[in-house]
């Protein structure tokens, strides 16, 4: 959604099209720049038609089931409905998926709205939590988590890794623990 909307505003003339499976896409709102690489927002669930409306961007329903980048096309599946739609330039936004270590009811990935929703309702009796991976979103749970006990689990030399050197990580370290 933040990329069609980009692409929109840097390419006014161009036809912007975004494909998403559902009725309702998720958009970035009261957004505060906080310095020039760093914002902080909120993300609403908004009906995929009006945002297409307001933002000049055509919807188009469906699923990505394949590319020709020869012939400049895409095959669009909605349901047992499949389509193909020309494109001049394309610009591919898959999402990320988390890597999930195990395949267990109580083990979940983080990453979008509903899985953070599923986490803190699953916390709300949770006496001990093991956090697996050494990203911004492990960083931002163990500090938060400061009701239960807490068993972090990251495979680097040190925390943060990502984001700090080790001396960084060692200055921060008491504050998440």
């Amino acid at each position: 959604v933040t990329a069609a909307s980009e692409l929109r505003l840097l390419c006014s003339d161009a036809t912007v099209a975004l494909v998403a499976p559902g009725g309702h896409v998720k958009v970035p709102r009261n957004v505060v720049h906080v310095t020039p690489h760093l914002d902080d927002f909120d993300v609403a669930e908004r009906d995929a038609d009006s945002f297409g409306r307001e933002a000049s961007v055509s919807f188009v329903r469906g699923s990505v089931e394949s590319v020709d980048a020869q012939a400049h096309t895409i095959t669009v599946r909605d349901g047992d409905v499949e389509r193909t739609l020309q494109y001049g330039s394309l610009c591919l936004c898959t999402g990320a998926s988390p890597a999930v270590i195990m395949n267990h009811p109580r083990v979940i990935g983080i990453r979008d709205t509903e899985s953070v929703e599923d986490l803190c309702e699953r916390l709300r009796s949770a006496r001990h939590v093991v956090v697996v991976g050494n990203g911004g979103i492990a960083m931002e749970l163990v500090h938060a988590l400061d009701f239960c006990d807490v068993t972090w689990a990251v495979k680097d030399a040190y925390i943060g890794n990502t984001f700090f050197d080790a001396s960084a990580s060692a200055f921060i370290m008491p504050t998440l623990l």
